[in-house]
């Protein structure tokens, strides 16, 4: 049986099913343990003060990382930031005067990196109140294909060009490299599988209007145009798994018809198939976690959230369950376990707050991460996760009282935060909380709590789908409650704990290693 803990709470968000399915799970051994409940969380970083908003966020080491985005006091001008300390602090980077937007950075293991934007051709005009307000204004699906044109500072009114940035000591400095096209305007996202080998997203015309990709096997000295369709205006994500198979998403415009288009490639980015979706007004991000899953994030007509999902490499996309109305979905990110990812963005009314939801099974189920309480006016632009709880986001402060600022949030439990209740407190919403520690070996504990009296079971499954166990089968008192499995005699791998209590059910991951 369960053993019944001092109280605790999640916050969280508890899936709910119709059926349950088979679940992945481990064959182990019960007895009692007690639990101290833990404190870490989302927490907010301290940034150098000449910084409106970051875009993006890349790291080359758990402790080297770099972020791109710009100020806007006076002129627009890109800033970037690195840290050698896993974000402890952050520093203001070297980069050229004439730079006006930062938008994407990618680090590699070496300390070598890019960094693509726009550089200031001329005197600016655009000034903050433009760049981070005029977005909010409206809150309909066209309002959010304006807020991403403003946010990355492209305003169709002032005089820019494309820039490509390079770092070879770990984004401390940043100079111009290569030779890009002459219609190169704006450069909105970048993705290359080695230094040497990557492409781009861009706009090759000053105004919204005409998206382009370009390809560089020469580490960004020179470079070459795929083939975009003439209908998409803008591609805002860019991502590839291997040299050959790659995604890039956005929207197109044909008359005055928009819909989100998702763009693949299978010869490394010289053609590009394109995917219509009439119900999406544009895709914002696209995450890439093997060769034949991907995912999308956007935004309905409507202005809702929506997030797709391929199982066959881009053959075929399907939309991914997750509640989330009236929020903007600005990316998904995964990390390297292929289950473990994040989708952020922010809420459509005002106060403006940030949000993020995780997922540890690959987007069968999704829980509200617990983000910083600053997280009011704040939007999110674009996260990196270094494993499956080591986690940053960046974005912006909007202002307020406060003035604009740039924002980095960071979590090494996976964005998990804990509460304590008074003693004598029950839990105030069904809860299953992550198993600690995990990875593990030998052994785990798992923690779970009930709001109200309950028949509560809790099985586990092994990678074929098979129940192996049946750890909790009957009727338990409102009250916390946690169980220890010893994995001696069982393989190392991926494995899932499920819990059903009335007609709710939740699942969590655990990992045994060897």
């Amino acid at each position: 049986m369960a053993t019944r803990l001092k109280p605790c709470e999640e916050e969280d968000v508890e899936m709910s099913y119709e059926k349950v399915h088979e679940r992945l799970g481990l064959v182990l051994c019960l007895s009692i343990l007690s639990w101290t409940a833990s404190s870490a969380q989302w927490i907010s970083q301290t940034v150098p003060s000449d910084i409106s908003i970051l875009l993006s966020i890349a790291f080359s080491s758990t402790q080297h990382g770099v972020a791109g985005g710009y100020s806007l006091r006076g002129e627009p001008r890109g800033r970037a930031i690195y840290t050698t300390d896993g974000g402890t602090t952050w520093d203001l980077a070297q980069v050229p005067d004439s730079s006006r937007s930062l938008v994407s950075v990618q680090m590699f293991g070496n300390g070598s990196g890019y960094i693509v934007g726009a550089y200031n051709s001329s005197v600016s005009r655009l000034r903050s109140t433009t760049a981070l307000s005029a977005p909010y204004i409206d809150h309909s699906a066209s309002s959010a294909r304006a807020r991403y044109c403003n946010r990355i500072g492209m305003s169709g009114v002032d005089e820019y060009k494309g820039l490509f940035l390079r770092t070879t000591n770990n984004g401390q400095s940043w100079s111009k490299w290569g030779m890009l096209p002459e219609s190169t305007y704006y450069m909105h996202s970048i993705s290359f599988v080695n230094p040497d080998s990557g492409c781009v997203t861009i706009s090759t015309t000053h105004e919204v209007g005409r998206a382009g990709i370009l390809k560089t096997t020469d580490g960004g000295a020179s470079w070459v145009h795929g083939a975009v369709p003439d209908s998409v205006a803008i591609l805002a994500s860019i991502k590839f798994y291997n040299g050959m198979l790659g995604f890039a998403v956005g929207w197109r415009r044909v008359d005055s018809n928009i819909s989100g288009v998702i763009l693949r490639t299978i010869d490394g980015g010289m053609q590009w198939e394109q995917k219509n979706f009439p119900l999406v007004d544009n895709f914002t991000g696209v995450f890439v976690t093997s060769a034949t899953t991907a995912y999308a994030s956007g935004v309905t007509r409507e202005g809702n959230a929506v997030l797709y999902k391929t199982t066959n490499a881009g053959l075929a996309w399907m939309p991914v369950p997750i509640d989330m109305n009236s929020t903007l979905l600005e990316g998904v990110c995964f990390a390297s376990d292929a289950t473990t990812g994040l989708v952020y963005g922010s809420t459509t009314s005002s106060p403006w707050v940030s949000y993020a939801s995780r997922t540890t099974d690959g987007g069968g189920s999704w829980m509200r991460a617990a983000l910083p309480g600053d997280s009011n006016d704040v939007l999110l632009t674009h996260g990196v996760l270094l494993d499956d709880a080591t986690w940053y986001l960046v974005g912006g402060n909007l202002g307020g009282n406060s003035g604009e600022a740039g924002v980095v949030y960071h979590t090494t439990n996976g964005g998990v935060t804990f509460i304590p209740e008074a003693d004598g407190q029950t839990p105030r919403q069904n809860m299953l909380l992550q198993n600690y520690p995990n990875p593990f070996n030998p052994s785990t504990t798992i923690r779970y709590g009930l709001p109200k009296r309950s028949y509560v079971t809790l099985t586990v499954f092994n990678t074929l789908g098979q129940q192996v166990a049946i750890l909790q089968r009957g009727e338990q008192e409102a009250g916390n409650y946690e169980v220890k499995f010893d994995g001696n005699g069982l393989s190392g791998g991926v494995y899932f704990y499920t819990i059903t209590a009335g007609n709710l059910t939740q699942m969590r991951k655990a990992v045994l290693v060897r």
